[in-house]
């Protein structure tokens, strides 16, 4: 099975989130470029900690054991998400994102004993740097490159118009979920949760 290491939306972020999205699409949409994009649906929006893999039985039920260890040294914390950015540039962009801001020596911390946790069970070790953010959405495959050009160049000049309001995010537990691929889109199914308990 397919699982990766993640933080999630709380209901309250996920409703805001849901409108910035919205808002980005639109701007596109006046151009006739919203489906340059494939959106992702907001109750899949999550911030990725340790993508993993396949992963089998074994290494689900160590992991939780070190999980659960590695959340007791943490207590909750919050996090703001930020304005649309994209990969890999805006002259070409694949991925869109709303960037995440807030707690960073916390957030980096916990992602890198949840990395060294993935190491210690058998994982290979992560070469891309941890990069926080929120996937909104991804390139059609079939897009026309001239229309990708379009888009960015208009998100380019929405992102240069400054940081919107943040929208808080209380972080209290991380979890371990299942992904299912299927032709609708991934299936998400949560195999763990670990709450962030430390005082």
């Amino acid at each position: 099975m397919r699982t990766f290491i993640a933080i999630e939306l709380p209901p309250a972020a996920r409703a805001q989130v849901q409108r910035r999205q919205e808002q980005v699409r639109a701007r596109l949409a006046a151009q006739g470029l919203a489906d340059v994009f494939r959106w992702t649906p907001v109750e899949q929006m999550h911030l990725t900690l340790r993508f993993l893999g396949e992963t089998t039985s074994a290494q689900q039920a160590q992991l939780a054991a070190r999980l659960a260890a590695v959340v007791a040294g943490y207590g909750p914390f919050g996090l703001t998400v930020s304005g649309v950015g994209c990969f890999p540039r805006w002259q070409a962009p694949r991925v869109l994102w709303l960037g995440i801001q807030g707690a960073s020596q916390a957030l980096g911390a916990l992602q890198a004993e949840v990395e060294q946790a993935a190491q210690e069970v058998g994982f290979v070790p992560e070469e891309r740097p941890f990069s926080p953010h929120l996937t909104i959405a991804r390139l059609q495959r079939q897009a026309d490159r001239q229309a990708q050009r379009r888009a960015g160049e208009i998100l380019a000049a929405l992102a240069a118009r400054g940081e919107p309001p943040g929208i808080p995010w209380p972080v209290q537990e991380i979890v371990h979920m299942r992904s299912d691929l299927r032709p609708g889109g991934p299936i998400y199914t949560v195999l763990g949760t670990f709450r962030l308990q430390a005082p």
